[in-house]
């Protein structure tokens, strides 16, 4: 028996190969009801230090809708917690880009080697909707390492700091951005004390 499959090919205008609207089986023309999120992630070790990792606290003054598309009431409920460099991608922009535009506008360290990206998928329920459909995030995570003295405080963020991940203070981490990192580990086991 043939199972329902639908695919990410997303597409709900005229098809970009043949020209013409068409009736394609394996052709998905919405996003998913529960969304879809494609975001990049810098995860910058300190020099010699692997497990510290830089991580901010937003600036609530700062355009974040403009920065990381989050909106004032998301900055809102995350201005006391730390949180990896980040972004959801512009249509049409590369991860690459992505990655570019974070080190820029967010740490003003310009171009940085990088290393990734490492993809990672995962779907979940919404903690306000765990009977609603679920969502989808596609995370695109680049890694480096970058001396502490690079690291210049910005207007996009209260405070940018180094922190060890196995400290006390990687529990302020919100938006399960530990996450992030564990998966930007070797074989996504994080980092060790």
């Amino acid at each position: 028996m043939m199972e329902d499959r639908k695919f990410c090919r997303f597409n709900s205008g005229p098809s970009t190969t043949v020209g013409e609207i068409v009736d394609d089986p394996v052709l998905t023309k919405r996003i998913p009801e529960g969304g879809f999120c494609i975001s990049a992630f810098v995860v910058l070790r300190e020099h010699g230090k692997r497990n510290n990792i830089l991580f901010g606290k937003v600036n609530t003054s700062a355009d974040w809708v403009r920065l990381g598309a989050l909106d004032k009431s998301r900055v809102e409920l995350f201005r006391n917690g730390w949180m990896l460099p980040s972004s959801h991608l512009i249509v049409h922009e590369s991860p690459a880009e992505a990655a570019d535009r974070i080190l820029t506008e967010q740490l003003g360290l310009g171009r940085l080697k990088l290393r990734g990206p490492i993809v990672v998928s995962e779907t979940y329920k919404s903690a306000l909707r765990s009977d609603g459909p679920d969502h989808w995030d596609m995370h695109m995570i680049f890694t480096g390492t970058v001396p502490a003295d690079r690291i210049r405080q910005n207007s996009a963020w209260q405070e940018l700091k180094f922190i060890n991940t196995a400290s006390p203070a990687a529990h302020k981490v919100v938006r399960n951005h530990m996450d992030i990192v564990r998966f930007s580990s070797p074989a996504g086991k994080g980092t060790s004390a």
